[in-house]
């Protein structure tokens, strides 16, 4: 399978494992939270837009833009951004560990993604060096 095609799916693949997460997390609020009567205010707070965008947009994002560019600028954002969202991911993988290791299909979920990112910092490292 060509470089290019392996680093789309690894993004996709980040991406849809996020989106599950989410899901996850509203499914737990069943079983462990009285859900509210009413909406907790006006309209989505802006952290949960920005954390939406990071998380599960622009990695889907970088999954179809992959298919179309190579250049030089646009591995080494890929790679920085990827570096950053693997930090990101480790941390809360590690949160999930120390603080809801009996939620087994949360953790085993992130760090599944962990090692998505790893995989994909290891193809954009050797994308970049091609050519």
């Amino acid at each position: 399978m060509k470089r290019q095609t392996k680093i789309t799916s690894i993004w996709a693949f980040i991406s849809l494992s996020l989106l599950i997460h989410f899901v996850l997390e509203i499914g737990e609020g069943f079983y462990y939270s009285e859900l509210p009567k009413e909406p907790y205010g006006e309209s989505v707070p802006t952290e949960n837009h920005i954390i939406y965008l990071i998380a599960m947009i622009l990695p889907l994002a970088m999954a179809f833009v992959t298919l179309f560019i190579s250049s030089k600028p646009f591995k080494i954002f890929s790679l920085v951004y990827a570096s950053l969202l693997t930090l990101i991911n480790a941390a809360h993988a590690i949160e999930g560990l120390v603080y809801a290791i009996s939620n087994v299909s949360q953790v085993v979920l992130l760090l599944m993604v962990v090692i998505f990112n790893i995989s994909l910092l290891l193809q954009l490292n050797h994308w970049r060096k091609e050519e």
